[in-house]
């Protein structure tokens, strides 16, 4: 249901007055508050329901936002050097003609005469000896030339480097201790069934973790940059300011986004950064 300006107006200045910081919150409320003052009092929205039994949702601290800083900055780095691979490598048709032009060198045709030459031997053991170390030399040689057969790599190569690099961005953020909003928060659709013993390796993050953050602070971020666009689209119903100063965000299938006062307050000092961060990882 779409909300009146009357609960628009009033929900902009509930989290502008919980999320922002002193000085940012003078700014934005002195835009608004002609027109909260000419409201009457808004509705209450639905109370939340935080638990912190879920060790993939991690409370959001300064130290936790940090240590995500640190993460994406990893695999924002680790992402640019597989691209720079990406555009290095050869297509199929360009590697076959590459293979071609390197057997067709001096040098490769140097490793023709000497396995011609070695097939001619009359001992078994040394031809057998010699040809094999030929055949280990041209490939290392045609590997120098051309680089990896584009061929061998298959079809989901691409998917696993970019889990090996999310994985590694994980464990770059460091050891995280965990707690936060379980029951009435929402994960990620792509996260079920994901252990943790097969998504860490070493000590930081756990992939489920450093994922279910960023879908978190994502979702925060965007709402609060709805929130104060100059033209916002109205909020979902149930969305908004919590009695005990947290905020509820709607996420899928009925759930919420669940955020404490504090965790809503030290989002809106890293939104800029994690934001412009995250861009490039999704």
């Amino acid at each position: 249901m779409p909300l009146t300006r009357l609960s628009w107006f009033a929900l902009l200045a509930s989290v502008v007055a919980v999320a922002v910081p002193q000085g940012a919150q003078a700014q934005l409320g002195g835009l608004i508050k002609k027109k909260v003052n000419e409201l009457t009092k808004p509705p209450v929205a639905a109370p939340a329901k935080p638990t912190y039994d879920n060790p993939d949702v991690l409370t959001i601290t300064e130290p936790v936002l940090v240590a995500l800083e640190k993460g994406l900055k990893t695999e924002v780095a680790l992402r640019e050097a597989f691209e720079t691979e990406l555009a290095a490598m050869k297509t199929q048709p360009q590697y076959q003609q590459c293979q071609m032009d390197a057997l067709g060198s001096d040098a490769g045709q140097k490793f023709s005469e000497s396995l011609s030459a070695a097939a001619e031997k009359e001992n078994q053991d040394e031809r057998t000896r010699l040809m094999t170390k030929l055949s280990s030399d041209m490939q290392a040689f045609l590997l120098k030339q051309c680089g990896e057969d584009p061929g061998k790599l298959g079809a989901g190569w691409k998917v696993a480097r970019l889990k090996e690099i999310q994985l590694k961005a994980a464990a770059a953020a460091g050891p995280i201790h965990p707690g936060g909003p379980g029951e009435d928060s929402i994960h990620g659709p792509w996260l079920s069934g994901e252990s943790d013993e097969a998504n860490q390796i070493q000590e930081g993050m756990t992939l489920t973790q450093y994922l279910i953050l960023q879908e978190r602070v994502m979702a925060y971020c965007k709402f609060m940059k709805n929130l104060t666009a100059k033209d916002p689209v109205d909020p979902k119903e149930g969305e908004g300011p919590t009695p005990d100063g947290g905020l509820k965000i709607g996420g899928y299938n009925g759930k919420f986004y669940v955020y404490s006062e504090e965790e809503s307050k030290l989002l809106q000092r890293y939104c800029t950064d994690l934001m412009n961060l995250m861009e490039k990882t999704h």
